[in-house]
């Protein structure tokens, strides 16, 4: 199912146990995994760097200051029945 680096890397998250990072995994975390090769990784990090751009510009276009909000929902997003 997953290669050796792919199983290596999700044994390593396993045994961190980091309390801080509510088993959320980041841009570079899920590049490494989706990766097949070396090659693939600077594609995925230049698509990732395009998405957030993109991003920014069309917070800015919509009026919006500052920093743009998260991709996914802040805990105060989340309806009370899922909380």
């Amino acid at each position: 199912m997953f290669s050796s680096p792919q199983r290596s890397l999700l044994e390593a998250e396993q045994e961190e146990g980091d309390e801080d990072d509510n088993g959320e995994m980041g841009d570079d975390e899920i590049n490494e995994l989706l990766a097949r090769g070396d090659q693939e990784l600077p594609i995925f990090q230049a698509m990732d760097a395009q998405r957030e751009e993109d991003a920014e510009a069309k917070w800015k276009a919509q009026g919006g200051t500052g920093p743009h909000p998260e991709r996914l929902m802040t805990d105060a997003e989340v309806p009370e029945v899922y909380r």
